[in-house]
């Protein structure tokens, strides 16, 4: 599965939410650069950062987060397209994608189809449901690892306000509590 996106700031991608539940998934992803053009030939695209295998369970209508190594910096105007390759049982998947969203802090996200996607993920629904990315580069140091693929993480995505319900609110509480703590942990 593969779907292509510009943002209209520069931001940092960390990873991508996936879908299971179903069962065992073992993904893999990677984020390609294809310039400023939009990759008319996508083929000609340069790899920017992948991940291992990784192998996941989560619950219906959950998403998995699978990050990258280390954030990878996106420049405002040119087209990055997310590939994942998901091994496993049939899993769920998104619909009533958008082609142009606004997230709560003032990006804007561009999408459109990828000619790298060979399983039907497209700007309407698909496998991808989330992107995982900051403003600024997050700190990082040589001792310590940005994100480790136990540590809980909250992402709002482009659906939060359609389906608002107590999981909601405490996603919220947790992720303010994981701000607060980080910010006095400096």
């Amino acid at each position: 599965d593969a779907i292509s996106f510009m943002t209209e700031s520069d931001v940092y991608i960390a990873g991508v939410g996936l879908f299971g539940g179903r069962g065992e998934y073992v993904a893999k992803i990677k984020l390609y650069d294809l310039g400023r053009d939009g990759g008319k030939h996508e083929a000609d695209s340069q790899l920017l950062a992948e991940t291992d295998d990784i192998t996941y369970e989560c619950g219906a209508q959950e998403r998995y987060m699978v990050h990258f190594d280390e954030p990878v910096a996106a420049v405002s105007g040119r087209w990055y397209t997310i590939w994942a390759r998901i091994d496993g049982p049939s899993s769920d998947c998104g619909t009533d994608g958008r082609s142009s969203v606004t997230t709560d802090d003032g990006v804007v996200f561009h999408f459109k189809n990828s000619h790298k996607c060979n399983n039907g993920t497209d700007v309407l629904s698909g496998q991808i449901p989330v992107i995982i990315y900051y403003l600024k580069a997050p700190k990082i140091s040589s001792t310590t690892k940005l994100i480790s693929q136990k540590e809980k993480v909250h992402i709002l995505s482009q659906d939060f306000c359609l389906n608002i319900n107590s999981e909601c609110f405490q996603a919220l509480l947790e992720l303010l509590q994981w701000s607060w703590e980080s910010l006095k942990s400096g």
